[in-house]
């Protein structure tokens, strides 16, 4: 599809949003026009919810002045995720009015939320925990529910939700199912098979999705040298760091002035105000387990540096899909231990890495 088979509102926001073109995960919107269930395969970064969001606002029309049926349901792992999608469905409706967007997730007080929510609304973004505690209670109205999206579905199972987001589709009526995963796990498929109906399969391959501005270089280093190659290597650049455990997380933040820790234990307002201050640049250096490769958004970093090897492939390509999300000029570090510096990078990330040694220190005479 091309910008201009959208409505008028949605070809002003795109272009607000300096939009001009369309990526390859997005070649799948005319499928979701046409109703179609669809089983999606695309890394992190690589467009996929507008890939989803386009087309759903496209189909929906202004309910007036009264209560607003959901539509459209969109299902996420976290909360961060929710916020970030909600916003961008947003500011696609800015040139639009009469189309209500609603965010359903935890941490939010639920008598508020039920009283914040009793106009309804046209798309509905949650967590399926809480979208499950809204149909229990019947504040969520299904009648008019057409399509429903599964996003990040595989850190979803991943997080024990399966049960959640099987009693929430069986308590709707027929929908479209979207199903958006960067990895097919046989948990994802498993569920594919049960709630979709000869659903179009689609890939994008990490090298299709992969920013081409992204120059990777791999670092060999000690693990107690980690600390100073790292600090030499920001020089108070815009950086995201990712570390495999809260612990390290915590070591690294507490070495480094200017870098604060975010994980997934920690209190939701803390890692708010935390988030905000990274995305607004107040904040230069972000520390982060696995937690941050998913569910947050951040327009551009120009560093991404992985001070430990993840022990999955995926979580690699998450962590150094963060990169230059918009396109423009970007770094990817990967510190590897001598042990680790034979790790095929290039066969994981479909890209040439450029590898380097640290300097031994000079000894003391």
């Amino acid at each position: 599809m091309e910008i201009t088979d959208f409505k008028e509102p949605l070809q002003k926001a795109l272009a607000a949003m300096h939009i001009v073109s369309f990526a390859r995960v997005q070649d799948t919107m005319k499928d979701v026009l046409d109703g179609r269930d669809l089983l999606v395969n695309a890394p992190t970064g690589s467009g996929k919810t507008l890939a989803y969001l386009l087309p759903l606002l496209q189909k929906m029309k202004s309910q007036g002045k009264g209560r607003h049926l959901p539509h459209a349901l969109i299902l996420v792992p976290t909360r961060e995720l929710a916020i970030q999608t909600v916003a961008t469905a947003r500011k696609l409706l800015s040139y639009e009015e009469g189309i209500r967007t609603a965010i359903l997730t935890g941490g939010v007080d639920m008598q508020a939320q039920i009283r914040s929510f009793h106009h309804g609304a046209d798309l509905v973004i949650g967590t399926p925990a809480r979208i499950k505690d809204h149909l229990r209670r019947h504040t969520l109205k299904t009648q008019e529910m057409e399509s429903v999206v599964l996003d990040e579905c595989d850190v979803m199972l991943s997080m024990g939700f399966v049960q959640d987001v099987m009693d929430i589709l069986n308590d709707l009526p027929v929908h479209q199912t979207l199903l958006y995963s960067a990895t097919f796990t046989p948990a994802v498929l498993s569920l594919s098979h049960q709630i979709q109906k000869d659903p179009i399969q689609v890939t994008v391959k990490h090298d299709e999705a992969m920013a081409q501005h992204i120059a990777i270089h791999a670092l060999i280093t000690p693990e107690n040298r980690k600390l100073d190659a790292l600090k030499n290597i920001l020089k108070a650049k815009h950086a995201l760091v990712f570390c495999n455990t809260r612990k390290t997380c915590a070591f690294v933040a507490d070495h480094l002035p200017q870098a604060k820790a975010i994980h997934s234990e920690m209190d939701m307002k803390e890692r708010k105000e935390i988030m905000a201050d990274f995305r607004s640049g107040t904040l230069p250096v972000l520390v982060a387990t696995d937690v941050a490769a998913r569910g947050i958004d951040i327009p551009f970093v120009s560093l991404v540096i992985c001070y430990d090897l993840p022990d999955d492939h995926d979580s690699l390509i998450h962590r150094v899909g963060r990169a230059s999300r918009d396109g423009r000029q970007s770094d990817a570090w990967i510190f590897l231990t001598p042990a680790q510096q034979n790790a095929d990078l290039e066969g994981i990330l479909h890209q040439e890495v450029q590898r380097t040694k640290m300097q031994r220190k000079p000894r003391r005479k």
